[in-house]
């Protein structure tokens, strides 16, 4: 016997369950604004920008942002505990298990430190939570240093020698020569920022909840960054631009292929990961973007770079086709194309969704202190479906 569900929504598909500044998308028209600017006008910004911007809800002048990247800059090293925790871990752990065991270690708030009060609100009584300003610098602090994380565990993994952060880089300048041990192409740096960008933010998806949830249990920073980044290794959230790469590389392995494996795959009722948005109607704006981008950088990088880009170009062809000679409609969404713009820039497979990371902290973080400002309990209901007493 069941409970009766009024607004029962399974998956919580179209309840609001809070309230944000910090991203409207609007699905039916394909369209994506962080703090009320367009992604297309942000993808013309520098990746710094668009972080000050998330956290500061504005974006900042010459001086502010010169002064936000010497306060992240400070983060990039890790401290000694961090750096032993990652030495002592498995080389076969997946990045993003990395991540998660040692963010935790660079927060400096405890749970029992998280402090709230009552405030007037316009005409109503809220909670706040108290010393904001120490909550942002110890996201500051953890933020700045996820570069780092990812650049040693990946040169130990790989027998390299590490390479120290350089505070006089930007945020993805740094990653990228501690990653290869060299500077990048600035060429390379600009793409990698758009695809950093469009990834910074989008509503109350999966990891985004989870970061909120936790928070509303005042839980601490770090412990709430550590949840999402758990929330987003899901394949059905961040990791599905590592499997529609593995896909096109692995799986089909040419775009002479691509068109007899989509058959074969919908013939047998498959998925193709990448495609298809729980929100969006259209096209992801992000898509639209990164596939623009993709098309160049993998165009000049050649070889299986570009070879894959087209297999799932071919595979979005097949698959529109197929698709509309029912009827229907499916787009990529932005996991899709990821892949093969990091592959260009040498990103291992297994660190896609890491590169994820990079960008969605600043998302999460902003998240947490914006629920920090207005604070309530999530506490949703379930239908209870078990025995009656």
């Amino acid at each position: 016997m069941t409970e009766s569900r009024p607004n029962y929504s399974k998956g919580l598909a179209g309840v609001i369950a809070d309230e944000t500044a910090l991203c409207l998308v609007q699905g039916e028209e394909g369209r994506l604004f962080y703090r009320g600017h367009s992604i297309d006008d942000l993808a013309m910004r520098e990746f710094d920008e668009v972080a000050y911007l998330m956290l500061s809800g504005a974006l900042p002048s010459q001086g502010e942002l010169a002064t936000y990247r010497s306060e992240i800059a400070r983060a990039y090293a890790l401290p000694d505990h961090a750096r032993a925790a990652i030495a002592a871990l498995p080389h076969d752990l997946h990045p993003m298990e990395v991540l998660q065991a040692v963010i935790p270690l660079l927060g400096t708030i405890r749970a029992r430190e998280v402090s709230t009060e009552r405030v007037t609100k316009g005409d109503e009584k809220i909670t706040r939570v108290l010393h904001q300003d120490m909550h942002r610098a110890d996201l500051i602090r953890i933020v700045g240093a996820i570069p780092t994380i990812i650049a040693t565990f990946y040169r130990q993994r790989e027998s390299l020698p590490p390479v120290e952060p350089d505070p006089s880089l930007d945020y993805l300048t740094n990653f990228l020569t501690m990653f290869h041990g060299k500077q990048p192409d600035p060429a390379d740096v600009r793409v990698f920022g758009v695809a950093e960008i469009l990834q910074m933010e989008h509503g109350f998806n999966a990891s985004t909840f989870v970061a909120r949830a936790v928070a509303s249990t005042l839980a601490p920073i770090h412990a709430c960054l550590a949840a999402a980044v758990g929330s987003l290794y899901g394949k059905l959230h961040g990791g599905a631009d590592e499997a529609a790469f593995r896909m096109a590389r692995d799986e089909i392995g040419s775009v002479a292929r691509a068109e007899g494996y989509v058959d074969e795959l919908l013939a047998k009722g498959g998925k193709i990961m990448g495609l298809g948005h729980r929100v969006y109607r259209t096209i992801d704006p992000r898509a639209r973007i990164l596939k623009r981008l993709a098309t160049d950088l993998c165009a000049g990088k050649g070889g299986d770079k570009q070879e894959i880009f087209e297999t799932l170009t071919r595979v979005e062809e097949v698959i529109n086709a197929r698709i509309a000679a029912k009827g229907k409609a499916l787009y990529p969404n932005v996991e899709f194309y990821k892949g093969p713009v990091f592959h260009a820039l040498d990103i291992p497979t297994d660190h896609f969704t890491a590169m994820f990371v990079l960008a969605r902290g600043f998302g999460w973080g902003a998240h947490v202190l914006e629920l920090y400002d207005d604070h309530r309990l999530y506490r949703p209901k379930a239908a209870y479906v078990g025995p009656l007493p």
